[in-house]
């Protein structure tokens, strides 16, 4: 497990700082692998702070 960078929270609908597991907090729902950039997501319609369980390196897009 890699470890968790200096920003390990962030709240819905900011850029993910670092990609990785995500958990949300207050609400039950499973951990999500976000990348870094995407907009973290909303639990339903609830503004949630996501904890960043594992950071993942960021894989490159097979070429085409």
């Amino acid at each position: 497990m890699n470890n968790p960078p200096m920003q390990s929270s962030v709240t819905t609908g900011q850029d993910c700082p670092q990609s990785g597991v995500w958990q949300a907090q207050g609400v039950v729902l499973p951990p999500l692998l976000v990348a870094k950039g995407n907009i973290m997501p909303a639990a339903g319609a609830r503004v949630v702070t996501w904890l960043l369980l594992e950071a993942r390196a960021t894989q490159a897009a097979p070429d085409t």
